[in-house]
């Protein structure tokens, strides 16, 4: 086993657990609270469109009956609750508990709030919101290696986004990619730009 790294960058989104169920399973939760109608046009559009455009075709439909906030702070809490339920992916506290002198920052399109609570079991607290999806550029890593004050050869992300792993790949980062039921061709292309590819974080435990 290599000397852990200095920093640790996961993905929390299809890395850790996979969340796009969570949110639509929460779409499903308030429905049935409700008993407003179930629109499967909605519940099948996460993951489609962007979460914002989501959560807007959600509040056009049922804004008569509720203000936005209200709707999105009712799906929200829906989400956390679900979320608290899933397992993270295997060996994932094995890995985290092997890697404590490491700085490990987790990240996600997700808000932070809703994610904190799940990563507070784990001991995370380095939680960064990345809504402009600011990983697939050089620069994100680079401004962590003077962050940290560490050279980007001492960064490791592990992630299952291809441009992610690319623009990591490419800033001199080790780079692991986590296969997310990724497609034979996608898979191909994250073995070919990863340093690592591996269906859960069992083999980075001896790596």
């Amino acid at each position: 086993m290599n000397a852990p790294p200095k920093v640790i960058i996961i993905d929390f989104d299809g890395t850790i657990v996979d969340s796009n169920e969570i949110w639509k399973n929460a779409y499903k939760s308030f429905v049935l609270n409700n008993g407003y109608t179930f629109h499967k046009y909605l519940y099948d559009n996460h993951g489609l469109i962007s979460f914002d455009d989501w959560e807007r075709q959600i509040i056009m439909v049922y804004e008569t009956e509720k203000t936005p906030e209200s709707i999105l702070k009712e799906i929200k809490e829906n989400a956390i609750i679900l979320l608290s339920r899933i397992p993270p992916r295997k060996s994932f506290k094995k890995y985290i508990n092997q890697n404590t002198k490491s700085s490990i920052i987790v990240i996600s399109k997700e808000e932070k709030n809703i994610i904190q609570p799940y990563l507070k079991r784990f001991y995370l607290s380095d939680i960064r919101q990345d809504i402009h999806n600011y990983r697939n550029e050089v620069k994100l890593y680079e401004d962590m290696a003077k962050e940290f004050e560490c050279q980007t050869n001492e960064i490791t992300l592990i992630d299952d986004s291809l441009s992610h792993c690319i623009a990591s790949k490419n800033a001199g980062c080790i780079t692991i990619g986590i296969n997310d039921n990724h497609s034979k061709e996608r898979q191909k292309q994250m073995i070919s730009v990863c340093d690592m590819y591996v269906h859960d974080f069992t083999p980075l435990l001896t790596f």
